[in-house]
């Protein structure tokens, strides 16, 4: 199985927030730097450990990174490694990215490709090896690595189903994110209560689910997805940085 076919799982207009969801909102939630590391399993069989940073310049800015590489009996026969990051603002509008890049090296290949945001003409443009176009984006876009701090923030401030248009691919595609309920699990903190998150795409049926954690400033503690070659899981192993409230 090759990583790049994982790569969706770290991860995709706002309804206000639902009744009996307004005690869950965190109006001050304020993104924070954090290190953490996942491990993926297919149906049960490790395979891929995943790395995710966020860094934060000033007030607004942010740097998010996420880097795959193969774990496990996979990472004898496989020499490959997947890097992605999102660079961009936060404002009053949210994440707004400037800069997305994702990198997959694998043995003598190298594929790159670049997002540029230039909200000043509403438009972003792509490069791909060799290859450029550009597209007109609405307010809102995000690009699939900085989706998912959209998506914290989000469920943060109690909104429980949230519409995205991101550029992926080299088209605008609607990612949909809703909240199912509130599930405790089994992590490495012990027992976790987190927000149980249904995902799905241009209206589709849901094809992944994420657990994020409000004790720990709302990351993903888990993603699952089920494929026709297996069921795939993202598991939270280790995070620095961020505190553990008893609170949430």
């Amino acid at each position: 199985m090759r990583l790049c076919a994982l790569r969706v799982l770290i991860l995709l207009c706002f309804l206000p927030p639902a009744a009996g969801l307004a005690d869950q909102a965190d109006t001050d939630f304020k993104l924070l730097p954090f290190n953490a590391e996942y491990r993926l399993t297919r149906d049960t069989t490790l395979f891929g450990r995943v790395k995710l940073s966020l860094e934060r310049d000033g007030a607004h800015g942010y740097s998010y990174r996420a880097r795959t590489v193969p774990a496990g009996l996979l990472s004898v026969f496989r020499d490959e490694e997947i890097t992605e990051s999102s660079d961009g603002r936060i404002d009053a509008r949210g994440i707004v990215p400037h800069r997305y890049r994702y990198v997959r090296q694998q043995d003598d290949s190298h594929q790159v490709t670049e997002l540029d945001f230039r909200w000043e003409s509403m438009r972003v443009s792509n490069r791909t090896d060799g290859s450029h176009w550009a597209m007109s984006i609405p307010e809102g876009t995000q690009d699939k690595l900085g989706l998912q701090l959209a998506l914290m923030m989000d469920l943060a401030h109690g909104r429980r189903f949230n519409t995205y248009p991101v550029a992926d691919g080299g088209r605008l595609k609607q990612y949909q994110f809703r909240m199912t309920g509130i599930q405790t699990i089994k992590t490495i903190f012990g027992p976790l209560k987190t927000l149980r998150v249904s995902r799905s795409k241009q209206d589709k049926a849901p094809d992944a689910v994420f657990w994020f954690a409000p004790g720990l400033n709302h990351i993903p503690v888990r993603i699952d997805r089920q494929r026709k070659d297996g069921h795939f899981r993202m598991e939270l192993d280790r995070v620095e940085g961020l505190a553990f409230s008893k609170n949430h």
